[in-house]
């Protein structure tokens, strides 16, 4: 009889773990979207703007994982030449073109408010 009680509050108890991380995991993947979009936001403000086409064609790809519903967002540049602008590189004639950083700031940024932002909610209970 004692064994029943322990196994329906073992039972009980997983329960309300898997409900509580659920809300985690829900809370994170909404503060992890809404930061996402203050990065590109960000970005979009502090990249180089010579034509303007680089500093418009940063995205936010979205990649959810079945299990606990936990979502990935990675921020790239569609003209996949962001390295090149932030590091410098050689040029044609011979030299080097001077690194113009603007994404290691903003990632910087992210992702502090990201950690203060999880450990929050953590704290609150997701709710």
């Amino acid at each position: 009889m004692a064994s029943t009680k322990i196994g329906n509050l073992s039972g009980e108890l997983a329960k309300q773990f898997k409900i509580y991380s659920n809300e985690i995991a829900d809370e994170v993947n909404v503060k992890s979207l809404e930061l996402a979009k203050s990065a590109v936001r960000k970005l979009k403000e502090t990249s180089p703007k010579d034509t303007g086409f680089y500093s418009k064609s940063w995205k936010i790809q979205t990649k959810t994982y079945v299990y606990r519903k936990n979502q990935v967002h990675t921020i790239h540049n569609t003209t996949r030449h962001s390295h090149l602008l932030e590091k410098g590189h050689a040029l044609r004639g011979g030299g080097r073109a001077k690194a113009k950083p603007h994404i290691a700031p903003v990632e910087k940024e992210i992702i502090a408010e990201f950690v203060d932002a999880v450990e929050q909610i953590i704290k609150s209970g997701g709710n």
